[in-house]
């Protein structure tokens, strides 16, 4: 059943237009909030459960906005205007949840994913804008910010540094992929031009029946030599039959014929090695 679950998601919350590379990422995309939406509805829950109303409400903002975005992703086109608005809703609840001190002061390892998902629905320059942003807003808050929480430092810097190294490899990995990618669309370009060179002969080809010749597409008719040379990558040499040799040269033929050398002409194919009968 998990092998049919992405073709099921591209079916249910993409755009049968959208380009390729961009099917790809809308499936991820959706992927993630569909894994996203329940968990934070569950966080949210569980803080309302706590009465911490202050770390619930913007939980449950961003989980609705998602579940918003997600129930549109069917007909959206594009995933610029979802994915912005998302990145930065994400970065504005981090930044209250940081204030607020929600998870025990813990929320920021929810945002351990952040990168990876920018750097690969961006791409590597957006997504380097939008780690920055991150990196700046949880810095600001754990060393600069009177937040209602005092964080201590070595637990900043232990997030900033692992955050950072997180984001490193985050990149190096779409990096790579991008690379990967632009690969495959040359050999996909070249093996498309290396397809249009080869000439190939198909459908039905009007033929006299007298001389052999054929019909071009102009209607104009051409000996068989020279529509087979112009429309395919045969190279033709010419020879003649035994049938031909028999009519056109009769004395040739029964020389021959008595030597031998009709049966080197035909390849053994019919008659014997010293003679071959004539019909």
């Amino acid at each position: 059943m998990l092998t049919h679950l992405p073709g099921r998601i591209e079916r249910y919350f993409t755009h049968p237009s959208l380009p390729e590379a961009t099917r790809g990422k809308a499936v991820i995309f959706s992927s993630c909030l569909l894994v996203l939406i329940p968990s934070i509805y569950l966080f949210a829950a569980i803080n309302f459960g706590q009465n911490h109303r202050n770390h619930a409400w913007p939980a449950a903002l961003l989980a609705t906005v998602m579940l918003l975005v997600l129930s549109m992703m069917r007909s959206l086109r594009s995933l610029t205007i979802p994915f912005r608005l998302l990145a930065s809703l994400s970065l504005l609840t981090l930044a209250v949840q940081l204030n607020n001190g929600a998870g025990a002061g813990n929320v920021f390892v929810w945002f351990y994913c952040y990168p990876m998902a920018v750097l690969f629905i961006a791409g590597k320059r957006e997504g380097l804008l939008w780690v920055g942003a991150s990196l700046f807003l949880s810095a600001w808050f754990f060393l600069l910010s009177p937040a209602r929480v005092f964080y201590q430092l070595i637990d900043a810097l232990r997030f900033l540094l692992t955050y950072s190294i997180v984001s490193a490899i985050a990149y190096g990995l779409e990096s790579s992929r991008a690379l990967f990618g632009a690969g495959l669309i040359k050999e996909k370009q070249r093996l498309e031009e290396a397809l249009q060179q080869i000439k190939t002969l198909r459908g039905l080809l009007p033929i006299c029946s007298s001389c052999k010749s054929i019909r071009d597409d102009h209607g104009y008719w051409n000996q068989l030599e020279t529509y087979l040379n112009d429309h395919s990558e045969a190279k033709l040499s010419h020879g003649i039959c035994p049938d031909c040799l028999q009519r056109l040269y009769p004395t040739e033929y029964a020389e021959m014929n008595n030597s031998g050398k009709l049966w080197q002409l035909t390849n053994g194919r019919t008659g014997t090695r010293s003679s071959m009968s004539d019909p």
